[in-house]
């Protein structure tokens, strides 16, 4: 029995080690030691040429392939095949024309690349995307079928890539406010929901004023304007104490000024948010969905050319691009905002103002007399 032991335990230490050597007989091994030992070489060897084989393979079947079609290009991994690459690019140049916001002349700059293709130099180098800008994409989804896999590859995954691209395309402004997948798609209920909720259920007192009426807190909540001071203005210092206590005590005790917050220093908080500006607290109280509404508001009501002309323009704040845009003023745009999330899409001049958005006034009263009774 210690003899066998002793065997296993040389074994093992043999497919352990053989990563980087083969198995190395120590002195005085015993015959059927050494036989062992040679054993578990061969085996690991065995399976290392097994993984090399699969690895080579699954290269070969992955290698890059360019599809272009109506200006837009992708490159893919060999097993997408070039009628779904094609329909994907359809369905790509659809979704970008309908919303509006990224010119036709920026998509045809950009090539879409993903990721798991490989040894994309070759098809890079290719004249028709040669000095494009590259949208790198995480990969394509691998779908299970019955006794088989295919690879889909989305036209909204395409279309949000390029978008994603003309957004770190912009000035400092656009590239802060803007949100993940900022518009691009139907307006669905879900869409129109998931955008009432964000406001009827935003936790931040300027949300409720917004909520109630006032165009200045949704100015505020959405973070529309150039404040100098973003924390100070939109911000409660004991909202971002209550929000550290809640969710980020542990970081807030980090920190000397994040702990002086907790402490009661109002000070401190504002300092402690800019200080971890985008990790912890948001400079913008509007979550990503509140502020992608107001994209597809300023599409809806105003055009898809609105739309374009707003993100192109670099002059003045957020709010002021895309009033300019839409022709009108700024608080009477953010009104227009506001009547259209309440209204799940609606426009003003369909339906009366106050019957469709009481319920949600009334709802923005509790939640200021809630919040105002919580903090004392």
């Amino acid at each position: 029995m210690p003899d066998l032991r002793r065997a296993a335990a040389i074994a093992l230490a043999a497919l352990v080690g053989a990563a980087n050597l083969g198995a190395q007989v120590p002195p005085g091994a015993t015959v059927r030691e050494r036989m062992l030992l040679a054993r578990a070489d061969s085996l690991y060897q065995q399976v290392q040429a097994r993984a090399e084989r699969e690895r080579q393979t699954n290269r070969e079947r992955s290698r890059a392939q360019l599809v272009e079609a109506g200006g837009l290009a992708v490159i893919v991994p060999g097993q997408v095949s070039a009628d779904e690459a094609l329909r994907s690019l359809d369905s790509a140049g659809a979704i970008l024309r309908d919303f509006g916001g990224v010119p036709e002349g920026f998509a045809r700059s950009v090539v879409v690349v993903f990721e798991n293709a490989t040894d994309t130099n070759l098809a890079l180098a290719a004249p028709i995307v040669r000095g494009r800008r590259r949208a790198m994409v995480g990969g394509v989804q691998l779908s299970e079928g019955a006794g088989s896999s295919t690879l889909k590859l989305p036209g909204l995954v395409v279309a949000s890539a390029i978008a994603w691209a003309y957004r770190d395309a912009r000035d400092v402004d656009w590239r802060e406010w803007l949100p993940g997948n900022y518009g691009l798609g139907p307006w669905t209920r879900s869409a129109a929901w998931t955008a009432f909720e964000s406001l009827t259920r935003s936790t931040w007192t300027v949300g409720a004023r917004c909520l109630a009426g006032d165009v200045r807190g949704c100015r505020l909540w959405l973070g529309v304007d150039r404040d100098s001071s973003p924390y100070r203005s939109r911000y409660e210092a004991t909202e971002i104490r209550e929000y550290l206590n809640r969710y980020a005590r542990w970081f807030a005790q980090g920190s000397a000024t994040g702990r002086e917050c907790l402490s009661g220093s109002a000070a401190a908080c504002f300092e402690f948010a800019l200080e971890g500006r985008h990790l912890i607290v948001s400079p913008f109280p509007a979550d990503e969905a509140g502020r992608r509404s107001l994209v597809r508001a300023v599409g809806a009501l105003h055009g898809a050319r609105a739309l374009e002309r707003a993100l192109a323009d670099t002059a003045g704040s957020v709010g002021e691009r895309f009033a300019r845009a839409a022709g009108i003023g700024e608080d009477s745009l953010l009104l227009e905002w506001r009547y259209w999330v309440l209204t799940r899409g609606g426009r003003p001049q369909d339906r009366n103002l106050f019957a469709d958005a009481a319920p949600a006034v009334l709802l923005a009263g509790l939640l200021l007399a809630g919040a105002r009774r919580s903090r004392g």
